[in-house]
């Protein structure tokens, strides 16, 4: 695992049974951007979006701080399988 990884993954596992959930990142076209996909279960990523997007949305902002200190921009996905 990369260090973007790594901070996602050590956010949403208290969150989530870890054996359901994939962290990922995916090459992008722009270098500045850091494109990170979360694969799961849909019970598992209904817990991680949570209700009206409250949970992702705390998710990007504890994670984004990571990549803003490299000028980087930080895309996180979520995606069922």
């Amino acid at each position: 695992m990369n260090e973007y990884e790594q901070v996602i993954w050590d956010l949403i596992e208290p969150l989530v049974d870890a054996h359901n959930i994939q962290v990922k990142q995916q090459k992008s076209l722009d270098d500045n951007e850091i494109l990170i996909y979360v694969y799961g279960d849909t019970k598992s990523l209904g817990k991680l979006i949570g209700h009206q997007g409250t949970n992702a949305k705390a998710l990007y902002k504890m994670a984004s701080l990571k990549a803003k200190l490299n000028d980087h921009h930080l895309t996180i996905k979520y995606e069922k399988y």
